[in-house]
């Protein structure tokens, strides 16, 4: 087995050495605009997901409504109105029954609902601005309210446990407590917990104002802002400038990192730090394994929020057009790429689509021109047997009846014998005019006669 894993990536045939991530790097470096989906009544879009089966995408909105939209048709599939301020985040659960919501202000802040036919209120979380549910068996959602984190159980809505620590505290302006993968462990401003013992772990040093962190999804690493560190040791691996002040989400697989400076509408520094940061409109890709840039993709507009479905071929960014602070968006829109894609091979494709037509059309005027030479060959051919039967016939100059019994009057004199070879002679020479003939029709050329 060794053997045989060895080969997949030495072998040229899986890619050869480092294969992967050249894949990766190609696939990751190529996104073409799929569809553009706009509010009918020109609301501002604030957060999008997909749903649990990828057939549709939600979309939270500056006016509290979770509008959600067939991903295919792109129309309008149900619209409920869900907080009185704007929806910053939605998650969906993977069996598509619970759906949570987080807002800007105005109680509750955040709250779990049942979705089936309709939407309806299942447990609030008066105080908690960030949501989300854990990562394994989805039966907990963490919240967050500042420096501090609480847990809560699905089914009840009970509190479970709340981490807090005011003596340890990093109290980041965006904290955002999140679970590791396998659901031990807990982030929260800056400070590792252990959910079991319901005790800090680790205290990282906190080198940035606002993003506290995430896990990566192999479980061993921590990703705060633009810092790696290591679990296992808590140092710090790598120092990754291009992630300063980006909010990260990773695709399905686990293998990519998306990286954008999301727009907050409360937030009067993030417009500032679009204006200041070159990559404030732009979405970066990085390989997840080295942390390696792979591309960067312009926006050209204010980004309000992003997603990736579980296939990791479409990603859909927020794309919403500031002017001033006081306006929240003049325009939003909610772009859909296809990742791996580029306009280019469109181009190519079609391309190759008029030169396949061009090409037919050359073929079906060559076959027009070889039938309209063949026809004049033919004539031509028909006409040149015509003329070598006429000056065949000047050629062996055929006597006239007239002549012929000229000839006979004046050879009557003559003996039986001369009559006998006479008549032998000229049954020899039609014999020979008659193969002459016979030959030059089986032959079909003008050669044969003599």
């Amino acid at each position: 087995m060794t053997a045989r894993i060895q080969r997949r990536s030495i072998f040229p045939s899986f890619g050869g050495y480092d294969g992967a991530r050249m894949t990766r790097k190609f696939i990751y470096s190529r996104f073409r605009p799929f569809r553009t989906y706009r509010d009918e009544d020109n609301d501002c879009f604030t957060s999008c997901a997909f749903s649990a089966n990828d057939d549709a995408l939600m979309f939270g909105t500056s006016s509290g409504e979770i509008q959600i939209y067939n991903l295919e048709s792109g129309e309008k599939e149900m619209s409920s109105r869900c907080h009185n301020s704007a929806v910053t985040r939605c998650e969906p659960s993977r069996d598509g029954k619970l759906l949570l919501t987080s807002s800007t202000w105005r109680s509750p802040l955040s709250v779990l609902w049942s979705v089936g036919t309709a939407v309806e209120l299942k447990c609030p979380f008066e105080n908690d601005y960030h949501v989300e549910f854990s990562k394994m068996s989805q039966d907990r959602v963490v919240g967050t309210k500042e420096h501090s984190a609480a847990i809560y159980d699905v089914s009840t809505g009970q509190e479970l446990l709340t981490l807090k620590n005011d003596e340890m505290a990093n109290n980041y302006n965006r904290n955002q407590a999140t679970f590791n993968p396998t659901d031990d462990l807990v982030l929260s401003d800056g400070i590792l917990w252990d959910v079991r013992a319901r005790n800090p772990i680790h205290k990282f040093d906190k080198f940035n104002a606002n993003i506290s962190g995430v896990f990566h999804p192999n479980g061993l690493e921590i990703v705060s802002n633009s810092e790696i560190w290591d679990i296992r040791t808590f140092h710090l691996l790598h120092t990754v400038s291009a992630l300063d002040q980006c909010q990260i989400i990773f695709n399905h697989i686990g293998d990519v990192i998306y990286g954008a400076i999301i727009e907050e509408e409360e937030d009067s520094t993030a417009i500032e730090d679009h204006v200041k940061s070159p990559f404030g409109s732009s979405i970066r890709t990085f390989d997840a394994s080295d942390y390696s840039n792979i591309a960067t993709i312009d926006i050209k507009k204010n980004i309000f929020g992003l997603c990736t479905d579980k296939s990791d071929c479409y990603l859909a960014i927020i794309e919403n057009q500031v002017v001033s602070r006081d306006e929240y968006a003049s325009e939003s829109i909610c772009r859909l790429y296809e990742v791996g894609r580029s306009k280019v091979d469109d181009d190519d494709d079609d391309d190759d689509e008029d030169e396949d037509e061009e090409d037919n059309d050359m073929d079906a005027t060559d076959d027009d021109d070889e039938d309209l030479d063949e026809d004049s060959t033919d004539d031509d051919e028909e006409e040149h047997d015509d003329d070598d039967r006429n000056s065949s016939s000047d050629y062996y100059d055929i006597p006239t009846e007239e002549e012929e019994d000229e000839e006979g009057d004046g050879d009557e004199e003559d003996g039986d014998e001369e009559e006998e070879d006479v008549d032998v002679d000229g049954n020899e020479d039609d014999e020979d005019d008659d193969e002459d003939v016979l030959f030059s029709l089986n032959d079909g050329s003008t050669s044969s006669f003599h």
